[in-house]
């Protein structure tokens, strides 16, 4: 595939346009520059069918930058050709946004899911209305809403999940997540993400139900960038023993899995430093020896 900068030294407004459209890069000051022209001439444009695409990108692109006559064009000139347009009644919606008047933009969006009640988008733009007005619970509610119709939508459970986390909703966070992790069992992040909230929660059960996920998201990716799910096993064996040990109910086997657990992590993550960057080696190696001294179960 081509890459942007070769297709952006080429200097044709219209390849760069359409690049960034189909690779779905939001590039908006790079989109102005290069469609501001068509939108002017309008209807004298050479871009042909090509154009109403455009014009809805350079919409979009003029809103991210505050450009709001160049939107007002655009917008103009998509309402005249597809007056009846779902699509182009979001755009409606999303400039009332941007302006500020959400009494207008719910009215649009209340209209829009009437006429159109299985459209994902529309729904969307209902829920981020909420939150763009600092409502987070009633976008609580209307992301429940949008769930009850469209069970299957991974982002939504994961709005939700973060809507949630905004309002210190733990537990029902980490139901979302588990929703993710069961459509999605071999999305590392999701385990990641599922195992912080209930290191969060605190507590044996919380923490084990933490370690288990991080144990999972370390055995399906353990590439550079899931350091992470080392430091949270860490972390979470750490919390778990200093939990455990006051416990006069102290489980033998699950404390050798503990210990087990957080030498692996340890010994990964020494590896790790020892081949990207051997100068952080000393300072991490004395951090986890921190998290286990005074714990006999993690320096077995």
């Amino acid at each position: 595939m081509e890459e942007l900068d070769q297709v952006l030294e080429r200097g044709d407004s219209v390849a760069i346009l359409r690049y960034l459209r189909h690779n779905r890069i939001r590039a908006s000051a790079e989109v102005v520059q290069h469609g501001q022209g068509f939108v002017a001439k309008g209807k004298g444009s050479s871009l042909g069918i090509e154009a109403w695409p455009v014009y809805e990108q350079v919409f979009l692109a003029a809103l991210d930058l505050g450009e709001t006559l160049l939107a007002e064009r655009a917008l103009g000139l998509l309402r005249k050709q597809f007056p009846d347009s779902a699509r182009v009644g979001r755009l409606v919606g999303m400039q009332a946004e941007a302006e500020g008047n959400y009494a207008v933009a719910a009215e649009v969006y209340k209209s829009l899911r009437e006429a159109h009640p299985t459209d994902p988008v529309v729904w969307k733009r209902w829920v981020s209305l909420a939150k763009a007005q600092g409502d987070l619970p009633e976008a609580i509610k209307r992301c429940n809403e949008y769930l009850k119709v469209f069970q299957n939508d991974t982002s939504a459970w994961q709005e939700l999940a973060e809507l949630y986390l905004l309002t210190g909703h733990l537990g029902k966070a980490a139901f979302c997540y588990e929703e993710l992790v069961l459509s999605g069992p071999s999305i590392f992040s999701h385990h990641v993400a599922l195992a912080e909230i209930y290191a969060a929660m605190g507590g044996a059960e919380s923490l084990r139900l933490a370690r288990k996920h991080y144990a999972q998201s370390m055995a399906l990716h353990q590439g550079d960038d899931n350091l992470r799910s080392l430091y949270g096993i860490c972390s979470t064996c750490h919390a778990l023993a200093r939990c455990t040990h006051k416990s006069a109910h102290e489980d033998k086997s699950d404390a050798a899995v503990n210990g087990a657990l957080f030498k692996l992590a340890v010994d990964k993550l020494k590896s790790h430093y020892r081949r990207v960057n051997p100068s952080m080696l000393p300072l991490v190696e004395v951090t986890l020896l921190q998290q286990a001294i005074g714990d006999a179960s993690l320096k077995k």
